[in-house]
């Protein structure tokens, strides 16, 4: 193998690890709305929301997407406990007397 054809063979390979991120995001982003088409959320005079699918599958993507809209910071406390704890510590009773 001569240098050029190595060079363009590092290319095409850094090119293609480059874009493939791109390509899984954009096909994962596509599968979401495609079932979000499935499901309606309508919400009564309480804000209480009432989930309606295709499927059960349909149904259940609907009631975490509601309940993402009601209160995000429990689904990204539960979701980031599930991946194996908190990032940051929680402030105990000490450390907040002490900092205030």
């Amino acid at each position: 193998m001569n240098k050029w054809t190595l060079v363009a063979f590092a290319a095409i390979v850094a090119l293609a690890v480059s874009y493939g991120p791109i390509t899984a995001q954009n096909s994962g982003t596509a599968a979401w709305e495609k079932q979000a088409q499935n499901i309606t959320i309508i919400r009564d005079n309480w804000g209480i929301a009432h989930v309606y699918g295709k499927t059960d599958a349909d149904a259940v993507f609907g009631v975490i997407y509601a309940q993402a809209e009601d209160d995000f910071n429990r689904v990204e406390t539960n979701f980031i406990n599930g991946m194996g704890g908190s990032r940051k510590p929680k402030a105990n009773a000490r450390s907040t007397a002490i900092c205030g």
